[in-house]
């Protein structure tokens, strides 16, 4: 994640998303979001970024059962 938001703020690109996994204080690993606006300065170098964070843990979940389904799917029509 640092790595891709170095490669934005050299190219100026005016905002950052990424999704990555992070663990949860009760112990899980969630997925989580980062979208973010980067603030350059007059000098063109990044500021700050203001955004949000979202769990998107139930998607992720959702995407894997679906990939899953549509695999034994395939299967079955071979």
């Amino acid at each position: 994640v640092v790595a891709e938001g170095e490669r934005a703020f050299a190219a100026g690109a005016p905002t950052l998303q990424a999704e990555y996994r992070v663990r949860h204080a009760d112990g899980r690993w969630r997925w989580v979001e980062d979208r973010s606006r980067v603030m350059y300065g007059a000098d063109g170098k990044p500021r700050r970024t203001v955004g949000c964070t979202v769990d998107v843990t139930a998607r992720k979940e959702w995407e894997t059962r679906l990939r899953d389904s549509e695999a034994r799917f395939r299967t079955l029509a071979e």
